[in-house]
């Protein structure tokens, strides 16, 4: 981990507090620093931050637009739907309707040997049929009680209207 905290500008990191240490990142907006401050890493592994000093802080009046420059310099950060809800159908012809963070790892899962759901291990192979992405957890979550609360015809209709590429691990 990084460390004690993070600051940030227009939602972007644009500098570390770690220790009693001010550490700056390294872009173009902040070359004003590069006399002033020494090169540093905040944390085993991290890239090289600018490390400003106590004494530094106190008089750079102009920190605050620094880091502001820094945060417009910084790429915007795209949403990333990391959570899925999935339709999986089991070698009988049943549906089963799950969420995960990563789901590779539950596809194996549901065909390994030890892991997976109770409902698929004595279903198997299952083949991916629907996928929807979400932000979070609990949207994936709502969203898997949702479907499981459907027909078996309203959740075929779904996979029809939304087809995925087939996908047995």
């Amino acid at each position: 981990m990084f460390g004690e905290y993070a600051l940030y500008a227009d939602g972007k990191t644009v500098a570390l507090i770690c220790g009693d240490t001010l550490y700056v990142k390294i872009v173009p907006a902040s070359v004003s620093l590069r006399n002033l401050c020494e090169q540093d890493s905040p944390y085993p592994g991290a890239k090289p931050y600018y490390s400003v000093s106590d004494d530094l802080l106190s008089s750079i009046e102009s920190l605050p637009s620094i880091l502001r420059a820094i945060a417009r310099s910084l790429p915007e950060k795209s949403a990333v739907m990391r959570y899925s809800t999935y339709i999986l159908e089991c070698a009988d012809g049943t549906l089963y309707c799950g969420s995960t963070n990563d789901l590779s790892r539950r596809l194996a899962a549901h065909n390994g040997l030890k892991a997976g759901a109770r409902y698929t291990k004595a279903r198997r192979p299952v083949i991916l049929r629907h996928e929807e992405r979400f932000l979070t957890f609990r949207e994936a979550r709502q969203r898997e009680k949702e479907i499981q609360s459907w027909p078996r015809a309203k959740k075929l209709a779904l996979i029809a209207s939304r087809r995925v590429r087939e996908k047995a691990p």
